[in-house]
């Protein structure tokens, strides 16, 4: 509840700072012959004055709603007292505008008072006293003790949860591998059959690439996209060791059954062990 009204009474200085800034925005142009379109029409180095000006009082803004100071590092900026202080600055400066237009002729003067105390006193307060006193605050023994102290917890919990993460990790990749290797002896007949029906000297026909999809989907039963991975090596690995190029053709007509997805053409070859080591596969010998 506290931090919603000190959010609430932060959002209330705001609205009435930047009224009060967009008065006298107006009232100097309007002073200057400025026409209602030129005012609404800034030129590109105006634009950029403007960006860096709204770039620091969003900071205010930030520091103003979320104060992460603690009371041992910050013991007088983080006081509810000194939160309402900041959050009313622009009206504490509208304020004292008042009092001190006493005696002024007309309301317009009035309120350009008013408008200005509003503006001097917020950037004040907001950018010169707020940032002085943070930083004397924090030069104090306790105060930088206290911020030993925290960043030493902050880098602890970094590194406990590093341990934690490489342990999970570690855990995972360790059920993975003795998920592999239960399912290696169901796998390896399968693995074995599907190496003879792609056999360079028997046929391919319908019969064969229906048994081809029944193991492959046997296998997703039997472990999902893992499984049918795990068997896939086993076939390339199989159909490598061929004296001949072949065509992966269970990466081809697996397509539909889970997850799995067609490669692309280029990967769609098995390149086998005397291809990769014979030289003469690739180059001809020179004369």
């Amino acid at each position: 509840m506290e931090q919603r009204s000190r959010k609430l009474v932060h959002l209330l200085g705001t609205l009435w700072f930047i009224a009060g800034a967009g008065f006298l925005l107006i009232v100097k142009m309007r002073q200057a012959g400025w026409s209602w379109w030129l005012i609404f029409s800034l030129s590109g180095h105006s634009a950029v004055l403007v960006f860096f000006l709204v770039t620091i009082y969003v900071f205010a803004v930030y520091r103003g709603v979320v104060r992460t100071q603690t009371e041992v590092e910050h013991p007088l900026t983080s006081t509810v007292y000194y939160g309402i202080f900041y959050n009313l600055a622009p009206l504490l400066g509208s304020l004292a505008g008042l009092f001190s237009s006493i005696g002024l002729q007309t309301i317009y003067q009035q309120i350009l008072t008013m408008a200005t105390g509003s503006l001097v006193t917020t950037f004040l307060i907001w950018i010169v006293i707020d940032p002085v006193v943070s930083i004397i605050e924090g030069l104090s023994p306790r105060s930088r003790i206290a911020q030993k102290w925290r960043h030493g917890r902050a880098k602890l919990l970094r590194k406990r949860l590093r341990m934690e993460s490489e342990r999970l990790l570690n855990d995972l990749f360790h059920q993975e591998l003795l998920s592999r290797q239960r399912r290696e002896s169901q796998l390896m007949p399968w693995a074995d059959r599907i190496t003879e029906l792609l056999d360079s000297n028997l046929p391919l026909d319908e019969s064969t690439e229906a048994e081809v999809i029944t193991l492959g989907a046997k296998a997703w039963t039997l472990g999902g996209m893992a499984a049918m991975r795990q068997l896939h090596e086993m076939v390339r690995m199989k159909l490598a060791s061929t004296e001949t190029v072949v065509v992966d053709f269970p990466a081809i007509w697996w397509e539909g059954i889970g997850d799995w997805k067609r490669p692309a053409l280029d990967k769609c070859y098995i390149q086998t062990t005397e291809s990769r080591t014979s030289p003469s596969t690739v180059q001809p010998s020179p004369a």
